[in-house]
């Protein structure tokens, strides 16, 4: 499976902190590397995810449309990918149609990102936090 690598600081002290996009970079390829994907592309973003405009992610989620096979969007943890409720409903859709899986590396999560967890304790905690998105951030997303 071919994968895209999101590394995503949004603010001025990530940026200088452990979380600096070339280290979010260096870890997410690694994992690549251990799991045995084919990196695709890498999209490094310095950006808020709460912005109503983040013209860099839909770009990512252009390339997963577009993509004539499923791919694996690798990324460090769920607030580094989004907080959008609007979001998680466009990954979930892609999620279900076979053309995304989600690894979330630091979260040890991504094989409960696929089609075929639909009945897990994750997917649960999923449901009720979609419920609460619209008064607070999503924590978990599919």
């Amino acid at each position: 499976m071919k994968a895209i690598i999101l590394a995503r600081v949004s603010t001025k002290e990530q940026a200088e902190e452990n979380q600096s996009i070339p280290a979010q970079t260096g870890r997410l390829t690694e994992y690549v590397h251990r799991k045995g994907l084919e990196l695709l592309q890498v999209f490094e973003i310095a950006e808020s995810s709460t912005k109503d405009s983040r013209k860099k992610f839909e770009k990512i989620l252009e390339v997963i449309k577009n993509s004539k096979e499923p791919l694996a969007l690798v990324v460090e943890t769920v607030d580094r990918l989004q907080r959008s409720f609007k979001e998680s409903v466009v990954l979930d859709d892609l999620r279900k149609q076979g053309k995304l899986e989600i690894h979330f590396v630091r979260e040890l999560l991504p094989k409960c990102m696929t089609r075929s967890c639909e009945n897990t304790k994750l997917n649960s905690l999923i449901l009720r936090n979609k419920s609460k998105s619209i008064a607070q951030p999503m924590k978990i997303i599919i």
